[in-house]
């Protein structure tokens, strides 16, 4: 995985963020940094930013090239409910516990 990340000293977010097991492994002296925030908080923000954009992925007429579905492999691997306020605030929590 090393020559995948030549020239790169550090990820943040998506579409990194699923993979921080691999890239530990990879790189077992780098540091894995989790912020977190209240999920109401959270939720507020997602659905007033990032979910409304990637909702265009999943519109009728969205291409069928690489980003659209890289951006509905993350949200569906994230939660199938993303959209779902209870769905996506459990998945954000469910995921905040799994990386501690």
């Amino acid at each position: 995985m090393g020559s995948f990340f030549d020239g790169y000293v550090a990820t943040l977010d998506w579409p990194a963020s699923p993979f921080w097991p691999q890239i530990s492994t990879a790189f077992p002296d780098s540091l894995i940094l989790l912020s977190v925030r209240d999920a109401d908080a959270w939720w507020k923000s997602a659905s007033n930013t990032i979910f409304v954009a990637l909702a265009t992925y999943f519109a009728p007429d969205a291409p069928d090239d690489g980003w659209t579905r890289m951006g509905r492999g993350m949200m569906t691997t994230f939660t199938p409910g993303w959209q779902d306020e209870a769905s996506a605030k459990a998945a954000c929590l469910a995921y905040n516990d799994h990386v501690r």
